[in-house]
């Protein structure tokens, strides 16, 4: 079935925006009569069966900019611009995006209402930006930076990603192999020890213990991979409320070198996103509400709540980072810097310059402490389990070479 975008009045005489999935647009007409609403405009999605589940992905939303932000300072509409834009777009979501956002500019929406009505693409700096652009006449100026700020998370995001998935990728290696040694390697040499006249109890300690853990994990593979499948699921049932997802973040941010990473990824970003939106001449306290929309970890993000309430009851921004602890002394030093020579956005991109350089510092310290302790961990470990599987051979070769 067809998706819609609509445009409708309801009973208060109130402009309304939604999207339903239905056979046809009498279909849609009548749902609306249900609803009380008045159809004002249709736009039907470009996108098909197959296709609905199509991403769009940072780089998708840089790359728009880039280009809307080119059209605009060549002196072209922002309508003609979304138009000439869709057209071209080859990702299909982007593109079914563009069609909505020119349909409700042409209906008579601003283009930061248009915009907004996809959070999950543009967020409220993004969207902020945009309507300072548009009311102010500096569209390109600010989509230029909306053009930086999306760049920037691009690079941070691809430097946790490669803290994460190197030793994530390592110790799945390790557990693959580990897997083989203990269902196809050990029960090879169990029925070799059989061959050889050797029982259970004439092995050596370590060896029984091997074979032991090896006859645990072949009796109950099923058990044991239900207990992992079920322990998964409990993990984001539990992460995905707030209460879990708030005790587990503060969990992370007390681990030593993740929590560097985690606090420093995100006082780069909220600093940025302060600084665009203070000197684009947001107050505070509405830089800081559409800043704190991009920080994912409720344990960080608790922190910069505190600061916002404490700057609301009359406090100079200093003296409310001044009451957070998480926050590092260096960064409460160059706010209140900052904020005594009236530079304070620019100390605050300062602040962001600062923590993206440390933080390769952070990501490359991590990466040459883990590759060598996965290293002798996975060696350890290996080795452990081949002497023990080795060592009766051994001892039964010896002994032959003594009788004789």
């Amino acid at each position: 079935m067809p998706t819609y975008f609509y445009t409708a009045m309801n009973a208060e005489n109130i402009r309304v925006t939604g999207k339903i999935t239905v056979p046809n647009v009498e279909n849609l007409k009548k749902v609306l009569i249900e609803k009380r609403q008045k159809l004002v405009s249709i736009y039907e999605s470009p996108i098909k069966s197959v296709w609905q589940w199509s991403t769009v992905s940072d780089r998708n939303i840089l790359l728009f900019t880039r280009y809307f932000a080119s059209l605009i300072k060549a002196g072209i509409s922002a309508f003609k611009s979304i138009n000439i834009l869709y057209k071209q777009e080859k990702n299909l979501r982007l593109k079914e995006t563009l069609g909505v956002i020119s349909h409700d500019v042409e209906n008579g929406s601003a283009l930061y209402e248009a915009f907004s009505r996809f959070p999950g693409m543009f967020d409220k700096v993004y969207i902020g930006l945009l309507r300072t652009g548009e009311e102010s006449g500096r569209l390109y100026e600010l989509l230029e930076k909306c053009s930086d700020l999306i760049e920037t998370r691009i690079v941070v995001k691809r430097k946790i990603i490669a803290i994460v998935s190197y030793p994530a990728i390592i110790l799945l290696l390790i557990l693959i192999l580990v897997f083989v040694i203990f269902m196809q390697i050990v029960p090879k040499f169990q029925t070799l020890y059989g061959q050889m006249g050797l029982t259970l109890d004439a092995l050596p300690l370590i060896t029984k213990v091997v074979i032991g853990v090896a006859d645990f994990i072949r009796t109950y593979f099923f058990y044991e991979l239900g207990f992992i499948v079920l322990f998964a699921g409990v993990f984001f049932q539990i992460y995905s409320t707030k209460a879990g997802k708030l005790r587990i973040d503060r969990l992370f941010v007390k681990i030593p070198i993740i929590k560097d990473i985690i606090i420093k990824y995100y006082i780069a970003r909220f600093s940025r996103n302060l600084s665009i939106l203070f000197e684009s001449g947001f107050s505070i306290i509405i830089a800081f509400e559409r800043s704190d929309e991009i920080v994912t970890n409720l344990a960080v993000k608790e922190n910069l709540i505190r600061v916002k309430k404490n700057i609301e009851r009359g406090n100079t921004v200093s003296e409310a980072f001044a009451s957070v602890t998480m926050i590092p002394e260096i960064s409460r030093e160059m706010i209140s810097i900052g904020e005594q020579t009236a530079n304070f956005d620019k100390m605050l991109i300062n602040i962001a310059e600062f923590y993206e350089k440390d933080l390769d510092y952070v990501t490359e310290t991590f990466m040459n402490w883990i590759e060598p302790t996965i290293i002798i961990v996975l060696g350890f470990f290996v080795g452990t389990i081949l002497l023990s599987i080795y060592l009766p051979v051994f001892s039964l070769a010896s002994n032959m070479k003594m009788n004789i």
